[in-house]
């Protein structure tokens, strides 16, 4: 935990600012920021301040000062009220990187004072190095950008909790199988054969979760049980402890990219298996990434009939805790923040002081607003926007 609090006192930097996405309802990359969110709670020393804002916030520029911040590039403009300045540094997630660019961070990226960083949807281009030999995981000096996975929501304490938990078998199998999440255009085939494999198993798949975007064909699954509602992080552990298996289903629309080349892997495997389950997946990239030890295949209906045949094993808890531990070691956000520090770090420890670096530098201690004029006023048209919307609802 040492990298992030010694980058933050070297760069005389007094907070930690997680921006956009505060409420559940304004996207599903929410959970995604309350992840950081809470391992940064746990990593950081006590003299840093951690605060998590959106465009809502009334916090003057001067608050954004000296500080670490995590945002977003995407088509909401969820960073619209972000200011850039030239004494902070900048963790940009850029959702889409195909179709857009980090135009708003241009100059804190050329000026090694901002990294993007993507999601890993398999194997980068050229010029891309591997993060600590970790599969999966990649930067770029040139591009000024990282590639990673997700991961667990969870602790290592919590994991470790959750370890005993299982350990002691003291939660009652209430479900077959479960599935807590969406139900929409990129998973609905693959969950269609899934539902169908276990149908023919004599058994049910219960799902949680309020969006389910064709209800009408969903539904008709007799062999599925859809709850159609939103569950806390409590519950959830709570569902996939008493199911007998929880796997990570993937949409075909999902998986598009060849073996070798690798695909999408998505946060839910990592939270399952720290929840308490067995990692049951039909990605290989998945099977892969946490070293071969889940049940794969790609055919639904096969890794249905390997699941039921480990069902039937005696060695089932060794299995989950075995990957318990592995994710607990590797795959949590403590673990990516690490990373993206590194990938940081090292990009300024690869360029050299030229008298063009160092006068960045004497700038960077005036405070300069890179966004100066855009940001006054794409924030008031903002604030404009909200007032309208505020008044039109109490007309």
């Amino acid at each position: 935990m040492s990298t992030l609090n010694n980058f933050l006192r070297l760069k005389k930097l007094s907070k930690v600012i997680v921006y956009g996405y505060c409420k559940p309802e304004d996207h599903t990359h929410h959970w995604i920021h309350n992840a950081f969110y809470r391992a940064l709670a746990y990593m950081l020393d006590r003299e840093f301040e951690l605060v998590w804002l959106d465009n809502e916030h009334t916090k003057p520029v001067s608050f954004f000062e000296n500080a670490l911040i995590l945002t977003n590039v995407n088509k909401g403009k969820v960073d619209v009220r972000l200011p850039v300045l030239s004494n902070s540094f900048y963790l940009v997630h850029n959702h889409k990187p195909a179709v857009m660019q980090p135009d708003k961070y241009q100059k804190a990226l050329d000026n090694m004072h901002a990294i993007t960083y993507e999601v890993y949807r398999g194997l980068p281009k050229d010029g891309y190095l591997a993060i600590k030999n970790e599969y999966a995981h990649f930067y770029s000096a040139e591009e000024k950008n990282a590639i990673l996975t997700w991961g667990t929501d969870l602790l290592p304490e919590e994991i470790d909790k959750n370890i005993e938990l299982v350990k002691s078998s003291s939660d009652e199998k209430r479900y077959n199988y479960s599935f807590v999440g969406s139900i929409w255009e990129s998973n609905q085939d693959a969950f269609h054969d899934f539902v169908s494999a276990v149908a023919n198993k004599g058994k049910h798949v219960h799902q949680f979760g309020s969006l389910i975007k064709d209800p009408d064909t969903v539904t008709s699954w007799a062999a599925l049980v859809s709850e159609k509602r939103n569950v806390d992080l409590e519950e959830n552990q709570a569902i996939i402890r008493s199911s007998e298996l929880a796997p990570a289903i993937q949409g075909y629309k999902q998986l598009y990219n060849t073996d070798d080349i690798g695909n999408y892997i998505p946060c839910r495997i990592f939270k399952n298996i720290s929840y308490g389950a067995m990692g049951v997946t039909n990605n290989m990239s998945v099977h892969r990434v946490l070293n071969q030890k889940t049940i794969y295949d790609s055919n639904v209906s096969v890794m249905v009939d390997k699941a039921e045949a480990w069902l039937l094993t005696d060695n089932k808890i060794a299995d989950i805790v075995d990957l318990m531990q592995l994710v607990k070691a590797e795959h949590t956000y403590i673990n990516r923040i690490e990373s993206l520090i590194t990938c940081l770090s090292r990009l300024e420890a690869q360029t050299d002081q030229s008298d063009a670096q160092q006068m960045v530098q004497k700038a960077a201690q005036k405070a300069m607003h890179y966004n100066k004029l855009s940001f006054y006023a794409k924030s008031f048209k903002y604030k404009l926007k909200r007032f309208k919307r505020r008044y039109s609802k109490r007309s």
